[in-house]
């Protein structure tokens, strides 16, 4: 179940603006010097750009093929596949990207996927002007600013405009894309400092040609012009921005644990931030041992507010390294983290811990195990002791996963319901991570049968150059034996007080009517971050789960004392499985569910470890330091000392503490730094 929301959820950002599209431009780009007037950019001010939007995944290679049928290889930047030239005058560039077809393709494990748009004789767009140039030369910082140009001759809602806003070293601080119709761009209150110089980078892409082939790749040709116009920010009052930003939050925490590898590790600013640089410094150990991080394996995504930054670690890979310490630093100079207007971040630092990850001996059931399959999920929320009512979690999710070697794009085919209309046929989205997911969201139960009644599911692979060709199929059937009954947990009221010094028993309602051979039922226990600590069945901890079972027990430890978690229930009828998709490994299964979640609350126990308190520090009785500590009683604590900061710390004693505000006696040295925790 896990992995294909995860899964589904990595998916929802795959792009669909038009504007987004794959795509080779040449630009000339150009500098507004006064209210009508344009020069050449200094340099090299004609580009040839190729971006492929490949997701970055292993084994993807991104190419193009010239008019002159010169192949040249693309460079993988992020998550794109990049071919970036500069030339002095049209003339040089042309010389090597002139008109005629270009090829561009992605080989996803030896399967390609190839579109081909033309490009015509140099046909450049009127360059942009903002027609309220002098006015941008004195923007008030403290009021929104309008900068204004002439539409474009020609600009429909097939084209676009991209407009950046710079700051004084070239940083990014704001972007967005607009249709080829818009006349204006807003800046608000807050991008810009007074007394600062910035630019606003306008462009017009004029699209030539679109390729919509039938294999998905979408590729587009276009002719665009930029032009880099000047800002001043005078301001009225206040001055300008001198207060250097800071660290607000990172996730997780300081000395916090990720349970999933490829979760990201995110940093929240105290303001906006110069959005060009990320230069994270990182460091991982098992144990003392160092572990090596690739620096070309860090994914980087700055939030739209330019004040989120989102790191992930070898996300097509294994992501983060297991068991390991991994500590971070974020340094603030006027060539590092900065905010816009070039303030140095207070530099900062963490640490944190990747928990091992579980064996596959976790996947129990024919749902966690199945390779493809449809999925029709109902999802309950169980407030009282009574009935449970509507959840608001996902209620549908189809998924299939290419377990094998299949180089074929995934589809199914299934029928409409009342016949004749023609049967459904769907395409999964593109693969990621080995999986290729489609989602579909219903208001109702009953909204969702009827998109997917019952029936003939025809899973297929389907030639990628020719999606019409059926490669392998094969059928599940989805039948027509009801609903799955609706989990309710008998022992509500229970579960809002479980003593998590003891066993606590979660029991629930009989199923009526089940079978072992078609029936499946599942509990887990997650934290408030989303971490499972119980589940059922479970392999690794040699936990079963009969279909017929009422309740289980939650062995004590399992939970801490004074946490809120959610407990789901959930009731798997499987209508069809273990179907093998030739000339792969995988096996499918068809299967709905209803389930319930309920909030799972927890006292008594120890109380969790409070970070500890060190003051009032003075020379006591025999000439011994009278240190006074506020601790967490029933928590082992420790004091730790260094002769110098940034110096290693070493244990200096360990106590039990006898209150929970309690003095210590030390040898006094020359220069002592002191440290303490909770265990």
């Amino acid at each position: 179940m896990l992995c294909f929301l995860f899964a589904a959820v990595l998916g929802a950002g795959l792009r669909v603006a038009a504007q987004d599209d794959d795509q080779i431009t040449k630009t000339r780009r150009l500098v507004q010097t006064a209210a009508a007037t344009t020069a050449a950019e200094a340099g090299n001010s004609f580009h040839f750009d190729l971006v492929l939007k490949s997701l970055g995944f292993p084994g993807v290679v991104g190419t193009l093929k010239l008019p002159s049928g010169t192949v040249l290889p693309a460079s993988n930047v992020g998550s794109d596949f990049v071919i970036s030239t500069a030339a002095a005058n049209a003339a040089a560039l042309n010389a090597t990207y002139g008109s005629g077809a270009y090829v561009a393709t992605i080989t996803i494990g030896g399967s390609p996927l190839s579109g081909t748009v033309h490009l015509g004789a140099d046909a450049y767009p009127t360059a942009p002007l903002a027609s309220n140039f002098a006015a941008a030369q004195a923007i008030d910082a403290t009021a929104d600013f309008d900068v204004q140009w002439a539409a474009f001759p020609g600009g429909t809602a097939d084209d676009f405009i991209r407009v950046r806003l710079l700051d004084s070293t070239g940083g990014v601080i704001v972007e967005d894309s607009y249709d080829g119709t818009q006349t204006s761009y807003t800046i608000y209150t807050g991008n810009l400092s007074a007394g600062g110089s910035y630019h606003l980078e306008l462009t017009f892409m004029k699209v030539q040609e679109r390729s919509d082939a039938a294999s998905g790749f979408s590729f587009t040709s276009a002719f665009a012009s930029t032009t880099m116009i000047p800002l001043v920010a005078k301001g009225s009052g206040g001055g300008s921005d001198t207060t250097p930003p800071t660290l607000a939050m990172s996730i997780p925490g300081n000395l916090g644990s990720l349970s999933n590898a490829f979760t990201a590790v995110a940093f929240q600013f105290s303001e906006k931030m110069n959005t060009t640089v990320h230069p994270v410094a990182w460091a991982a150990y098992a144990g003392a041992t160092p572990i090596a991080l690739d620096p070309a394996k860090f994914t980087y995504i700055w939030g739209d507010d330019g004040a989120t930054l989102a790191c992930l670690y070898d996300s097509q890979g294994k992501g983060w390294p297991a068991g390991a310490t991994v500590t971070w630093t974020l340094p603030g100079s006027a060539t590092q983290f900065r905010d816009v207007a070039g303030n140095a971040l207070v530099s900062a630092s963490g640490i944190f811990q990747t928990t091992t990850p579980v064996t596959n001996c976790d996947q129990n059931g024919p749902v966690e195990t199945a390779g493809f399959g449809v999925f029709k999920f109902v999802s309950h929320l169980q407030t009282s002791a009574g009935a449970p009512g509507a959840d608001t979690n996902q209620p549908f999710a189809e998924g299939f996963s290419r377990i094998g070697s299949s180089t074929g794009r995934a589809a199914v085919e299934y029928p409409a319901d009342p016949a004749p209309k023609p049967h459904q046929l769907k395409f999964f989205g593109a693969p990621l991570g080995g999986t290729e997911i489609y989602l579909e969201n219903f208001a109702t139960p009953a909204a969702l049968d009827a998109a997917y009644p019952a029936g003939n599911y025809d899973f297929q692979l389907r030639d990628t150059k020719a999606p019409t060709t059926v490669l392998a199929h094969v059928a599940l059937v989805l039948g027509a034996n009801g609903t799955p009954p609706v989990p309710h947990f008998a022992n509500f009221a229970a579960a809002q007080a479980a003593d998590a010094a003891a066993d606590f028993t979660l029991s629930w309602d009989a199923f009526a009517g089940v079978s072992a051979a078609t029936d499946y039922v599942s509990i887990e226990v997650d934290d408030e971050e989303g971490n499972t600590v119980f589940r059922a069945p479970d392999n690794c901890a040699h936990r079963t789960l009969a279909v017929t079972a009422t309740s289980i027990v939650i062995p004590k430890g399992t939970l801490a004392a004074g946490k809120t978690y959610s407990a789901t229930l959930s009731f798997f009828r499987i209508n069809d499985r273990d179907k093998l998709m030739p000339t792969t490994t995988a096996k499918g299964v068809f299967a709905s569910d209803q389930s319930t979640r309920m909030a799972l609350k927890t006292t008594g126990g120890v109380a969790p470890a409070t970070a500890p308190i060190l003051k009032d520090l003075f020379v006591g009785v025999g000439g011994k330091l009278d240190l006074t500590v506020v601790a967490t009683t029933g928590h082992p604590f420790t004091l730790e000392s260094t002769a110098s900061l940034g110096g290693v710390f070493t244990k200096l004693l360990v106590t039990n503490p006898p209150a929970a505000t309690f003095h210590l006696l030390v040898p006094v040295a020359t220069q002592t730094f002191y440290r303490g925790r909770s265990d």
